[in-house]
């Protein structure tokens, strides 16, 4: 069974995204435990590996998603981070982002949609992040 997590503030996104991911997982006949949070502070305090997917947003009140990712990827780097915001790719800082490769965001910055960036902590990949944005 995977295990999924949803972090996003707004509850009304959250719940949709909740339900495209019990509607998909449905429809495959994948197994999901999909639990949401509403915060990426919320999530990474006491984080403990057993998720396969994050699905967070960027921006969030307390602690963003890159931020909690930052901190997730300290203790697990194998769960796939799917990051979901509204933000253009050309408006990200690779500096914020440092557990990504910052040259395949700078490279990406010109394109809308998905894209897709591999992840390294010390030098070492591991993992995947995927950020999807909603433009």
């Amino acid at each position: 069974m995977l295990k999924i997590a949803v972090v996003e503030d707004q509850p009304e996104t959250r719940e949709c995204l909740c339900r495209y991911i019990r509607q998909y997982t449905a429809e495959q006949g994948i197994a999901a435990e999909i639990l949401p949070f509403a915060d990426g502070a919320e999530i990474a305090e006491g984080y403990t590996p057993g998720f396969d997917i994050l699905f967070m947003d960027v921006e969030m009140p307390q602690l963003g998603g890159f931020g909690a990712a930052e901190k997730i990827r300290a203790v697990d780097p194998d769960v796939v981070l799917v990051f979901v915001t509204s933000i253009k790719l050309a408006n990200l800082d690779p500096q914020s982002i440092e557990f990504m490769d910052a040259d395949i965001v700078k490279s990406s910055a010109a394109f809308t949609g998905n894209a897709i960036f591999p992840t390294e902590v010390g030098g070492k990949a591991v993992g995947a992040c995927i950020l999807v944005t909603l433009v």
